[in-house]
């Protein structure tokens, strides 16, 4: 379809002739424009006549290749919505020039393969320019926008199961549901999902469709409004202290009754309470489809208005005597603090062995209500025994007034036994009475100088007894 300028070059010729394919299509003209509508090889010849020389004649030919200019429609590409794909030839033709129209998401438009980053359908045109000759080829684009989508992250109120639908989903596209977001669990194919809620908190779905994959999740709080407030509570007349829901839900509205005894503003999961009597709190919680009424009561206890009472039998004693701790009322916590209390300190009655005078303490909890109270403890000093009971280890009854009876010193309120025994084991001395004294005689006779053994038991009371034995030297 092109034309090209053709000049022939002749001498002393009066007559040519052009011939195209053995055909005469010009005659007498040194130049033509020729345009070859059939493709492939053609032969152009000029014949050059001479006539006045008998008719000589000279031929010059050339060959001539008339290349078609291509149309090639390539096959659509499909790609998925928000992938890239190539467009055009991996190898570029030599010394070919290449165009695309438009240029549009395309990574360049003077390449023989580029990227398509669309979004959107699109159709292109690639001219490949030889030269001669320009192709042309035309690439298609379609872009799969698969879709799905569930439902949006909720709460729901005490509940089991729930049946998941997408809200938008491809048609024709293929589901699974799986509770983990690679999908190595699937869970179902089917279009919907009966979600037994309590395993996990988060559903995934993806769609698949014309070799793209779409992903969507939904997280739902299951709610357990069972008993947000606990047991009553027990607490001491005029304690202050905060109440509230357990675990509270931040998405939650919460509001209180209005008592006197809330101090703080009633539409919080928390309030302060001052407790000056018993009184019972209502917390109304809503929240998604849930709505739930608490109540609890804030009692006060028994202990608060009356006290405690703290008895010690016997409470002054010697030491290492033992002593009998008790409390009145006995609540359900109760705890001793003294030094020297043997076996448990949480118990009505408990056992003190002092070894010196001290306070104790006795705290009496019953719920949030703590009340302590004291008693004295007093230790005596040991006054039965070595350094305060003495008896001489000899005496001399010759009338002289010095020494002249042997008696027992230091025994104070106490009963005693004084027993004397000769050499031989004989009894010659005894006495119960701690004013006696021996002077010396057995029978009503005097005894002779000598030495004699003596026996001395005293009881100290308590349970407790002091003894002791030795020799006392009568002398005359």
């Amino acid at each position: 379809g092109d034309s090209i300028f053709v000049q022939g070059q002749f001498q002393n010729a009066n007559e040519l002739i052009w011939e195209l394919d053995g055909e005469i299509f010009a005659q007498n003209t040194p130049n033509i424009w020729l345009s070859i509508a059939d493709t492939g090889w053609h032969y152009l010849e000029l014949v050059a006549i001479d006539s006045t020389t008998c008719n000589v004649m000279d031929v010059s030919g050339h060959g001539i290749y008339v290349r078609g200019s291509m149309v090639l429609h390539e096959p659509i590409t499909q790609v998925c919505l928000g992938d890239s794909a190539f467009l055009g030839y991996p190898e570029a033709q030599p010394e070919a020039h290449y165009q695309w129209i438009p240029s549009l998401n395309l990574s360049s438009d003077s390449l023989a393969q580029v990227v398509f980053n669309g979004n959107e359908n699109e159709e292109y045109m690639l001219l490949i320019e030889h030269g001669v000759c320009t192709d042309t080829s035309y690439f298609g684009v379609q872009v799969n926008a698969i879709q799905i989508s569930l439902p949006a992250d909720t709460i729901v109120c005490n509940a089991e199961l729930l049946s998941v639908v997408p809200d938008s989903l491809t048609v024709d596209a293929n589901v699974q549901w799986s509770d983990v977001d690679d999908f190595s669990n699937v869970l179902s194919n089917e279009i919907f999902y009966n979600w037994s809620l309590g395993g996990f908190g988060t559903l995934y779905a993806q769609a698949q469709s014309m070799g793209c994959v779409a992903m969507d999740s939904m997280h739902v709080v299951v709610l357990s409004l069972d008993d947000l407030l606990g047991a009553d509570q027990l607490v001491c007349q005029g304690d202050t202290l905060w109440i509230g829901a357990e675990n509270p839900i931040a998405s939650a509205q919460y509001l209180w009754n209005e008592v006197p005894q809330i101090i703080s503003p009633v539409d919080s999961s928390d309030v302060l309470v001052a407790v000056n009597e018993s009184v019972e709190l209502v917390l109304h919680t809503m929240v998604a489809q849930c709505n739930r009424i608490d109540t609890l009561l804030v009692e006060v206890t028994d202990i608060a208005q009356s006290g405690i009472q703290i008895t010690a039998n016997p409470n002054t004693v010697y030491e290492g005597d033992e002593i009998q701790l008790s409390v009145f009322p006995v609540a359900e916590s109760i705890l001793w603090e003294g030094n020297a209390i043997l076996g448990s300190a949480t118990a009505s009655p408990a056992v003190l062995v002092p070894d010196q005078s001290q306070w104790v303490y006795c705290e009496v909890k019953e719920g949030n209500c703590a009340v302590m109270d004291s008693v004295w403890i007093r230790v005596e000093e040991w006054n039965c025994g070595e350094g305060t009971i003495f008896i001489p280890n000899a005496f001399s009854p010759n009338e002289n007034g010095e020494n002249d009876q042997l008696k027992v010193y230091g025994v104070d309120g106490q009963t005693m036994s004084l027993m004397i025994y000769d050499r031989w084991g004989n009894e010659v001395f005894s006495t119960h009475d701690p004013d006696a004294a021996w002077d010396g005689t057995f029978n009503g006779k005097l005894l002779q100088s000598a030495v004699f053994h003596f026996v001395l038991k005293v009881n100290c009371g308590q349970g407790r007894e002091y003894q002791k034995e030795g020799n006392i030297t009568l002398m005359r």
